[in-house]
């Protein structure tokens, strides 16, 4: 194999021979050297009972790991969300889920401190030896301001220009009413639409700020999708309409 003559900034000085006689990297070691630094991506399948832990073994966790998990083939079936439960050692690592639920990761040092990784999402994490935290979660808010509630237009919208996720349910969105409602007034319903279908709602009850969101499924959003809100039609020509200065805030995931 050749030689190089040169080093490039992944080599650090601690690499070289002390020797100004040596100035030479054999081509196999340098790369052993980058692959040390590197992640190392391994594969778990995840076989597991509904609402059952997979727990890591310290033999089996090493710095700057890529832990990708997939559903394991044949019995025993993954069928709901689960528990992935690593060693209390410190250390960074990365997790990939591609099971089809949502993966909670936790150490065995503090077990109720969680965090998700929706399926097909990435988290990359560090361990302090005691809980988990995440280095970084490509959060994809959406907000819309509506000065007023104005039966069947459209509320905003927009075009995406890249690939995001709206998880079911709508965990940590907000809807808020600086002027709600009037007492005895029908629901004002907002709908979330995919590309001019209805996937979700948010609705605000007589007398309230706070709008309660609806989403059944994951919507998945790629580059070119629609995303608007539309009021709900509209009720009795009798019944006032008093519902006004709206804030809703969607908390997506990018993909």
């Amino acid at each position: 194999m050749a030689d190089i003559n040169h080093f490039t900034g992944n080599s650090r000085a601690g690499d070289m021979t002390e020797s100004q006689d040596d100035k030479f990297l054999k081509h196999n070691d340098h790369v052993d050297l980058l692959a040390d630094r590197t992640q190392r991506k391994k594969n778990l399948y995840v076989g597991l009972s509904s609402g059952s832990t997979l727990t890591l073994g310290a033999q089996d966790y090493t710095e700057n790991n890529v832990f990708h998990l997939r559903a394991e083939p044949g019995s025993p079936t993954l069928d709901n969300d689960f528990v992935f439960l690593v060693p209390a050692i410190q250390s960074r690592f990365s997790v990939i889920n591609d099971t089809g639920f949502v993966c909670y990761v936790a150490t065995s040092g503090s077990p109720g401190a969680q965090v998700e990784v929706p399926d097909g999402g990435r988290a990359d994490l560090h361990c302090d030896g005691e809980t988990i935290l995440e280095l970084k979660r490509d959060v994809y808010d959406i907000g819309f301001f509506i000065p007023s509630y104005t039966f069947g237009a459209i509320a905003g919208g927009f075009v995406a220009v890249r690939a995001f996720r709206l998880p079911a349910g709508l965990p940590g969105s907000r809807a808020y009413a600086w002027t709600p409602s009037g007492a005895g007034e029908s629901d004002r319903v907002i709908s979330i639409q995919k590309d001019e279908v209805e996937v979700g709602t948010v609705t605000f009850s007589a007398a309230t700020n706070a709008g309660v969101f609806s989403l059944a499924s994951d919507q998945t959003f790629n580059a070119g999708n629609r995303l608007r809100l539309v009021h709900g039609g509209e009720p009795s020509p009798s019944e006032a309409n008093t519902l006004a200065d709206i804030s809703v805030l969607l908390k997506a995931i990018e993909l």
